[in-house]
Parts: C-alpha cells; sequence; structure tokens
C-alpha cells in the first residue's frame, strides 16, 4: 500500500514535519492491522470492537484503495503515451527524409 496520512487538516495548516510523522504513523498503524486482519488469530476482533479502530482503518484503507488506483491510472496512461510515442517513431524511421518533410513531421 501507498501508505500515508490522508487528512486533510494538512490543506489549513501545512507542516512538513507534522505531515511526515502522520505519514509514518499511518504506515505503522497500516502494517499492524493488516497482520492482525491476515493472521487470523482472533486479534482482528480488537478491530471490530473499537469504533476508532474500525472507522480509522475502514478510511485508510479506502483511501489507500483510491490512491493505488489512481497511481494505476496514471501508470497506465503512461505506458499508452510511451507507445503512440514509439509507435510514431517507428512509422518515420519507414519514411524518407523527403516525405517527412511533405507531411510537415519533424
Amino acid at each position: 500500500m501507498p501508505c500515508r496520512s490522508y487528512d486533510d487538516d494538512f490543506v489549513t495548516r501545512p507542516d512538513p514535519a507534522i505531515e511526515r510523522k502522520l505519514d509514518m504513523l499511518s504506515r505503522i498503524a497500516c502494517k499492524a492491522l493488516t497482520h492482525i486482519e491476515e493472521s487470523n488469530d482472533g486479534l482482528e476482533i480488537l478491530i471490530l470492537k473499537d469504533p476508532e479502530i474500525q472507522e480509522w482503518w475502514s478510511a485508510h484503507k479506502e483511501a489507500d484503495r483510491k490512491a493505488q488506483h489512481k497511481a494505476a491510472m496514471r501508470r497506465l496512461a503512461d505506458e499508452r503515451k510511451a507507445e503512440v510515442i514509439r509507435r510514431k517513431n517507428e512509422i518515420k524511421a519507414k519514411l524518407s527524409p523527403e516525405e517527412l518533410k511533405i507531411l510537415g513531421v519533424r
């Protein structure tokens, strides 16, 4: 997960030191809660019983999911753009300098 704090308070109170600390604490909490959820040793009941944990964890997982989706869409767009450039270069390589000049292609 691209774990970080998704707290919107930074819009009104930007402080890089606090933001780094919150990101670190979010990563630690995420790792711990992920381990608890995946271990199936009965401790996952703690997540369900504590409303504060449950609320934060649900929101954090959703925010992480959205961040991962957004990053995947950016990568896909970059890959598509690179593929178009690659194909254009392949096509241009097949043309003579005169044909490129006639078409106004550099």
